[in-house]
């Protein structure tokens, strides 16, 4: 579960991040952060570099989706068969 935090609250910050670009002119001063300091960024750039960083997450968490499915998937049937088991009574081994 926490892969998937993570992923979706990164989502959510480029979301927020492409919304806000949007919103601002193509002549406006647009920055990014590079580890502890922010550099001045081409708008257009920024935005696609934010485009694929969104694509490659979605992509990621429908991935995640799908093995945390398949994990489900197993647990279930690994539950019903022991359960089936337990139900059945025990072979007489004399």
């Amino acid at each position: 579960m926490g892969e998937r935090q993570r992923l979706d609250a990164e989502l959510a910050e480029i979301n927020n991040a492409l919304s806000e670009l949007v919103k601002v002119g193509d002549d406006a001063k647009v920055f990014k952060n590079v580890g502890p300091v922010l550099v001045e960024a081409k708008r257009e750039g920024l935005k696609n570099e934010l485009t694929e960083r969104k694509e490659l997450n979605e992509t990621r968490l429908r991935i995640l989706e799908k093995q945390e499915k398949r994990t489900r998937d197993q647990l279930d049937s690994l539950q019903k068969e022991l359960q089936k088991s337990l139900s059945q009574p025990a072979a007489n081994t004399e």
